[in-house]
């Protein structure tokens, strides 16, 4: 059934639009129904190749479908006329050889108000509209042709998560199994590998191998956030060890607990690195990046080496993971280890944020007890650091804190919505 006429203005407000949107309006009005595929194709054509609007207007209202439906097009005779001329072979010729004739055809047969209040606006986004026309066609096509490369993806996920329980389960008899020393990476010649015998290391409650290393890495993937996110709030340290002159001078950092190497990753190129981890596999990661990693007892390894031979010591939320006594450690084998003015950053959940304290700190089993800053800060400077810092950081987005201006919402800002992390940076004097 046809579509009945739409309520529309008089036939020159279709001049006003373009393409397809002239079309699928003029179709309703001038014969009564929509248009269909092949009629729109052929219509797009026409005026792409630079055929006059008002002219295939008029086609389209003199054709037997138009008479037929008597659309009210007054004013529209002219280019009606101009249009049958244009069909018969030497006047169309003629016609199409004399453009100043076809402008006064044209200026004849609309209303002269409405042709200066248009034509510019015509002028101004023709050449503009084929550009966009072409530029359709071509998200068209990317759109009606399926992306190979989005289905290959598909499949290799469905295909990973096949293979999911055989992977663990082939990974957890590799954990099982006794491994080989792994080689020592060269990073620096100030860097040396520990001389102490295996049985001399001390043992270690960083995270250890008694924890499979399996757990940790699906651990990790769950709750750690996405790379962007742990990399916009690592960058906050940036400036620090721009400015650090020992690592100016070359000495390396050491990266404690490196994990998959977002921090050593992150760092500018001209400063020496290398990571340090429990974790084995985390261990392979890194060095699969390119980045310089060493499976082994962090205390030990520092310990083992020279006096004054480390720029900057750094550890990501790894001091919650260790007991008092392995803590003060820690500091003294840090600071047997930096040359003056080297740092220590290590960053932990901040118990300041009730929140971050009762609950999201208990997420990781591993973790021992939080550390206060306060608390952190009397440590620090008691075992002999010099410029003792703190930085509270990664605070709860605005949007969930409560919006009102009163002593109780600033006070649960505070206690609830506030840094949910803090840095500890010192320096060896």
């Amino acid at each position: 059934m046809p579509a009945s006429r739409p309520e529309l203005a008089p036939w020159y407000a279709l001049l006003s639009l373009e393409g397809e949107a002239l079309l699928r309006a003029a179709y309703p009005y001038l014969l009564g129904r929509e248009i269909d595929p092949e009629g729109l194709a052929h219509h797009l054509q026409r005026l792409r190749a630079g055929e006059d609007k008002l002219e295939l207007l008029a086609g389209l209202r003199d054709s037997a479908e138009g008479r037929a439906h008597g659309a009210p097009v007054a004013g529209l005779r002219g280019a009606c006329l101009r249009w049958r001329c244009r069909q018969l072979p030497l006047l169309g010729s003629l016609l199409r050889r004399c453009p100043n004739a076809q402008r006064q055809q044209r200026d004849a047969a609309r209303h002269l108000a409405l042709h200066e209040r248009l034509e510019a606006h015509i002028q101004r986004q023709e050449q503009h509209y084929r550009v966009l026309s072409a530029e359709q066609q071509v998200l068209a096509a990317r759109q009606a042709t399926p992306d190979p490369a989005l289905a290959e993806l598909r499949e290799r996920l469905r295909l990973a998560e096949n293979l999911n329980q055989e992977l663990r389960a082939r990974l957890t008899a590799l954990e099982n199994a006794p491994r080989s020393a792994a080689p020592q990476t060269a990073v620096a010649p100030a860097i040396q590998a520990p001389a102490t015998d295996a049985a001399a290391v001390p043992a270690s409650n960083l995270p250890s191998g008694t924890v499979p290393d399996s757990f940790y890495l699906a651990f990790e993937d769950r709750f750690r956030g996405s790379a962007e996110t742990i990399n916009a709030r690592l960058s906050y340290y940036l400036p620090t060890i721009a400015a650090n002159p020992a690592l100016a001078q070359g000495l390396p950092l050491v990266d404690i607990g490196c994990g998959r190497g977002e921090w050593l990753a992150l760092l500018p190129p001209a400063v020496q690195r290398l990571g340090i981890d429990l974790n084995a596999t985390n261990v392979e990661l890194c060095r699969a990046r390119g980045l310089p990693a060493e499976h082994t007892d962090a205390i030990a390894w520092l310990a083992a080496q020279p006096g004054g031979s480390i720029g900057a010591v750094s550890a990501f939320h790894v001091i919650e993971h260790l007991g008092f006594e392995r803590l003060n450690q820690l500091l003294d084998v840090c600071l047997h280890a930096l040359a003056p003015g080297g740092l220590i950053l290590f960053e932990t959940p901040n118990p300041e944020n009730i929140v971050t304290s009762a609950n999201y700190f208990w997420t990781d089993p591993t973790h021992i007890h939080p550390l206060p800053p306060a608390f952190t800060e009397f440590l620090v400077q008691f075992k002999g650091y010099a410029q003792v810092e703190i930085h509270k950081i990664n605070a709860v987005e605005p949007e969930h804190r409560l919006h009102e201006d009163s002593e109780v919402a600033r006070h649960c800002d505070r206690w609830f919505y506030g840094p949910q992390d803090y840095a500890v940076i010192a320096r060896r004097p």
